[in-house]
């Protein structure tokens, strides 16, 4: 019925967690594939160890989706999931979700337990917001996304699958984050079913992780958010356009905003510095208009979002104010 296909790409530390984690679902039907993406440390030689039991692509260096692509060509199964190499699934919640899987769907998707580099659970769950209660089609065009959990927290027809990856392998320019490009698509293939219930571990490394330098400077922080600022915008850009390119050769109507919801809120607290201040305030506005309007929110985020705004009305300060919101908003 399904095949987990893993992406490994110098994970040596958690690769083998990561398979044994899903192994013993391969007894029950489930089809299992770890492609290696060119990997420079000893994942390769920790892999060979598991190619009695389960599939390994070995091939050269080519970013995330040209890694799902060798998976999903090595694979035989009608669902595929995306497993990142330092990730893991809880067997039986995920198996309790296979009767989801019915014909008409899209994409499965469920919520994910946040661990740390060393495999504690740490608060909270990805996505924050909550799944499902929005027209994902809808949510595309005016929010730039919808309510989803990362690569490892989703589902997908192999028909789908097998609809896109080719388009967008051609025109992606994205390395990594390359669920991204099938999470937009899936809504014009079928339905989208949001399960909202912790199925597996994501795991938020120290550094950069959660959006924050590791770092007590402010100036150090503010120099960090201006950066993820410029990602966000670089990676928002080059999503866009390989989903519209796709879409058009496709024959899909495909629509989505310009900018995307950022829930790391302090990310846009940083363009004080980087584009002025009327450009600031207008994005300022625009933030907490999302965050109040858009479904999904939850009053937690809504508060913090107005408080956030509160405190940037002005640009006196900010990289104080960064410091105090790494601390409180991580």
């Amino acid at each position: 019925m399904i095949t987990i296909v893993v992406g490994n790409y110098n994970n040596e530390r958690y690769i083998a967690e990561t398979i044994d984690s899903v192994l013993p679902l391969a007894k029950r039907g489930v089809e299992i594939v770890v492609v290696d993406d060119g990997s420079t440390d000893r994942s390769r030689e920790i892999l060979k160890g598991y190619e009695d039991e389960i599939k390994v692509v070995l091939k050269e260096n080519g970013g995330q989706l040209s890694a799902y692509r060798a998976g999903f060509c090595a694979s035989t199964k009608d669902w595929i999931l995306f497993l990142d190499g330092d990730d893991a699934l809880d067997l039986e919640k995920l198996v309790e979700q296979f009767s989801l899987l019915k014909e008409g769907v899209s994409k499965l998707q469920y919520c994910l337990r946040v661990i740390d580099g060393n495999g504690e659970v740490k608060e909270g769950r990805v996505p924050s917001m909550r799944m499902g209660c929005m027209d994902e089609k809808r949510s595309l065009e005016l929010y730039g996304e919808y309510a989803s959990p990362p690569g490892s927290g989703a589902i997908y027809s192999r028909a789908f699958i097998a609809e896109v990856i080719e388009p967008l392998s051609r025109y992606n320019k994205i390395v990594a984050a390359a669920d991204a490009l099938l999470y937009s698509l899936a809504p014009y293939y079928g339905k989208v079913v949001s399960v909202d219930e912790e199925v597996g571990f994501y795991r938020k490394h120290s550094a950069g992780a959660c959006g924050w330098v590791e770092s007590t400077n402010p100036k150090e922080i503010l120099k960090d958010a201006r950066r993820q600022y410029f990602n966000e915008k670089r990676f928002v850009w080059n999503r866009n356009q390989a989903c519209r390119k796709a879409a058009k050769e496709l024959g899909i109507d495909f629509r989505v905003a310009r900018s995307r919801m950022v829930s790391e809120l302090k990310v846009l607290a940083a363009l004080s510095g980087v584009r002025g201040y009327r450009h600031y305030r207008r994005i300022l506005g625009r933030m907490v208009f999302v965050a109040l309007k858009c479904p999904g929110y939850s009053l937690k985020i809504r508060m913090q979002s107005v408080v956030w705004s509160s405190l940037f009305a002005f640009p006196f300060g900010n990289r104080y104010k960064l410091f105090l919101g790494s601390k409180v908003f991580r």
